[in-house]
């Protein structure tokens, strides 16, 4: 028997340090990826439950990487950028 991947929808804000929203960038969570609108927000679709790798870059550049931990369901997760 094997084990049911549960999987979540991911989404949030990202903003610069000045609170002005992050357009344009990349949002990576489990491998999947999506890029922010120019409101600054983003929505990652299937991501797997459990801890996961956020990535968050902009032109080949890491701006942020963090461990997270997915729920089920629905979840937003919000960033300001250092």
């Amino acid at each position: 028997m094997h084990a049911q991947v549960r999987f979540s929808i991911v989404f949030g804000t990202i903003t610069l340090r000045n609170n002005q929203p992050a357009a344009g960038v990349s949002v990576s969570l489990a491998g999947n990826l999506a890029y922010t609108d120019n409101a600054g927000r983003y929505r990652i679709d299937k991501v797997p439950v459990g801890a996961q790798e956020m990535l968050i870059s902009s032109g080949g550049k890491v701006l942020f990487k963090a461990k997270v931990n997915i729920s089920s369901g629905t979840q937003r997760i919000d960033q300001k950028l250092p």
